[in-house]
């Protein structure tokens, strides 16, 4: 979108409305934390202008957004879908299509799936993925925050996802969220495969 500050609705399992969150001082989306009884199923936003400094696929912010709310049982994982459009023109889905890895690759030590290695794997994918100003020897992630590529930062999406077994699914999208073509990369020729969904 072309205006400087996010959008965003979503559903919780106790409403039968899309509700709309409200966007913080820096301009973000801030989704609420639902009531003990209610689960959130759906969640979108968006990442908006100038494409030049914003992300054309799903942030490490957000990933681990979804996280603390799973980890807070927050989510109905077996119906939540994210959405994002953003002002590079890109429009995604994502699910979780295995709660344990996804739980798993997220947690912390204090948490019951803690595993060491899987924890260092996550901090490397960061560093690696998205974020250098942490470590000054990755001089560009894989992921790029004013990329000119749409198609280098999905492929990077997707390889993070795929060799890290995050346990979560990435779908293509039409603009009006009528159309979804599940995405993964092929290990042999690095091209994204499409499957398109019924």
């Amino acid at each position: 979108t072309s205006e400087t500050q996010e959008h965003g609705r979503y559903k919780l399992s106790t409403m039968s409305v899309i509700q709309t969150p409200p966007t913080s001082l820096s301009g973000e989306v801030s989704f609420p934390a639902p009531s003990a009884t209610a689960k959130y199923i759906m969640m979108a936003h968006t990442h908006n202008s100038p494409a030049s400094s914003t992300y054309s696929i799903f942030s490490w912010h957000d990933l681990e957004a979804i996280a603390n709310l799973v980890k807070t049982n927050n989510v109905d994982t077996n119906q939540f879908v994210a959405f994002l459009a953003t002002a590079d023109g890109t429009f995604y889905a994502l699910t979780i299509d295995n709660l344990n890895a996804f739980i798993q690759f997220f947690a912390l030590p204090k948490d019951p799936l803690y595993n060491a290695e899987i924890a260092m794997n996550r901090s490397e994918a960061i560093l690696n993925y998205y974020n250098p100003k942490f470590n000054v020897d990755i001089v560009s992630p894989l992921i790029i925050e004013n990329g000119t590529s749409n198609l280098a930062d999905e492929k990077a999406f997707l390889n993070l996802l795929q060799n890290n077994n995050m346990g979560m699914t990435l779908f293509e999208t039409d603009a009006n969220f009528n159309s979804f073509t599940k995405v993964k990369i092929n290990k042999t020729t690095n091209n994204i495969e499409p499957n398109p969904c019924p």
